[in-house]
């Protein structure tokens, strides 16, 4: 079976895709999507109908948040039937229904479900509760369909051979804990029936002035900035390679930046971290621990840094920690409202390492291979 991973020249935004294919057509077997959108919508559709062949179906997707650089594209998704009623969405919420009913500055997160809702979309949320000690919390792809919701850090298999493990960034607040306090305020809302669509349609009302109450105004509205509810998603083969004589893995890292082929005989692996924030050390320490203990090794190929490279959402313990091979930023330097940090570059220079430009450029299209027998 071959496997491409490619993170796509958006710019300031977020498309990336990780595709299976049985050798026998060039169509894959299994699509996988985590974000899709930008601030240039009209280069985005481009890069999908380049991606996409027509109708071609998504197995899978995360979505990290909801800002509109990361989910833009869905619609256009929606309109050229790359999403149906066998489409699994991820979101970083425990009740996905619940959202749909949003206004003011939930608007575009109910627009944006309700029009998954509307394609047959299946959507489950992930609970930010405590994160696993071990790997045991496991669940086949297949399974999805019959859950509402589940655990944080809880590992999606496909096919045996490959692992998508969600999770929320942990000791950080979040949307989610805002609402379940909240909840316990106003018993009128039973939380046991918020996966129930014609509930919910009967107490929008209610659940619309208890999100009002936590933060959809200016003096609150810290306590339910989305940003802080991002999903991190980690992608890894399910087996170690032991040495290149076994020619069970066959990577290839292509990017200009670095002029080369890199080879490595590890687990595919890529962290995905949305915008979430890791500009504290001991939360990026638990990222990261966390990450290893379900690869079971001592090092992640590729991280993403967080928030385009946003100084807000990094620090300098990233570019020094030695836990991860390669970092990528997907970004637009000439936007005119560029958020990349000339201070995350000069720190990186200083540890001699180069992180991957991913930005509107087509030559900055990254691409990861792999064969796996």
């Amino acid at each position: 079976m071959d496997f491409l991973r490619t993170f796509h020249p958006v710019g300031h935004g977020a498309f990336f895709t990780e595709r299976f294919y049985d050798g026998l057509s060039d169509t894959p077997i299994f699509n996988v999507v985590y974000d899709c959108g930008n601030k240039d919508k009209t280069h985005l559709k481009g890069l999908i109908n380049a991606t996409f062949k027509k109708e071609e179906h998504i197995d899978l997707m995360f979505i990290s948040h909801f800002d509109s650089d990361h989910i833009s594209g869905i619609d256009f998704i929606i309109k050229e039937k790359h999403i149906d009623a066998n489409t699994i969405i991820v979101i970083p919420f425990k009740f996905p229904r619940v959202l749909t009913v949003m206004t003011g500055a939930y608007n575009k997160i109910a627009t944006t479900l309700s029009a998954l809702y509307s394609a047959g979309a299946y959507i489950i949320g992930v609970d930010n509760g405590e994160l696993p000690n071990n790997t045991e919390r496991v669940i086949d792809y297949e399974e999805l369909h019959n859950q509402t919701h589940i655990q944080n850090g809880t590992k999606i298999r496909f096919k045996q051979i490959w692992y998508y493990v969600p999770f929320m960034s942990p000791e950080r607040s979040s949307l989610l804990d805002k609402f379940q306090d909240a909840l316990k305020n106003n018993p009128g809302i039973d939380e046991n029936r918020l996966n129930d669509s014609d509930y919910i349609n009967s107490k929008q009302k209610d659940i619309r002035k208890l999100y009002k109450n936590i933060g959809d105004n200016k003096s609150n509205s810290s306590l339910t900035i989305i940003n802080m509810n991002s999903l991190l998603v980690l992608s890894f083969s399910a087996d170690v390679i032991e040495s290149w004589s076994d020619n069970y893995c066959y990577h290839r890292f292509c990017c200009r930046y670095y002029r080369c082929c890199h080879h490595f005989s590890l687990r595919v692996s890529c962290l995905y971290t949305g915008d979430c924030d890791l500009s504290n050390s001991s939360v990026f320490g638990k990222v990261i621990d966390f990450s290893l203990k379900q690869l079971q090794r001592d090092a992640v190929e590729l991280l993403q840094i967080p928030h385009h490279g946003s100084i807000n959402n990094y620090g300098s313990h990233i570019a020094n920690c030695d836990q991860f091979l390669h970092a990528f930023i997907n970004c637009d330097p000439y936007y005119h409202q560029r958020i990349l940090s000339n201070s995350l570059l000069i720190d990186f220079a200083k540890c001699r390492r180069t992180p991957i430009l991913v930005t509107k450029e087509i030559s900055t299209r990254f691409m990861h291979y792999a064969f796996i027998n």
